[in-house]
């Protein structure tokens, strides 16, 4: 079954949308942050603020952490419900040339001695 970000947050106020934020935003690894949500599939924006952070968040991607993670949270008993029996799988996916373009800006950033 293929759920989208609608039905995710349908019915949910502002507060909760905001909690749903705050929570994500503590699954990811530190000095990562959720930055938007997305319509279409599930798509979440995710920025990280140092190239640890960034390593941190592509291992978590390469060994299956993050989507662990990510199905625990995002795949509720009332989603499983809707799917009215049948298996619900989250799939996570991050373009490995995003992952080496992020790295790179965030090599410039720091030998700018910027923040990213």
């Amino acid at each position: 079954m293929q759920v989208g970000i609608g039905l995710i947050l349908h019915g949910l106020s502002p507060a909760s949308i905001q909690w749903i934020g705050d929570a994500f935003d503590k699954l990811l690894p530190v000095a990562t942050k959720l930055r938007a949500f997305m319509q279409g599939s599930v798509c979440f924006v995710v920025q990280a603020e140092t190239r640890t952070a960034l390593k941190a968040l592509w291992d978590q991607y390469q060994d299956g952490t993050l989507q662990r993670k990510l199905q625990e949270f995002l795949v509720t008993k009332e989603i499983r419900q809707l799917a009215d029996g049948e298996e619900v799988s989250l799939s996570v996916h991050i373009d490995e040339q995003e992952y080496k373009s992020a790295w790179l800006s965030l090599i410039i950033a720091e030998e700018q001695g910027n923040d990213p």
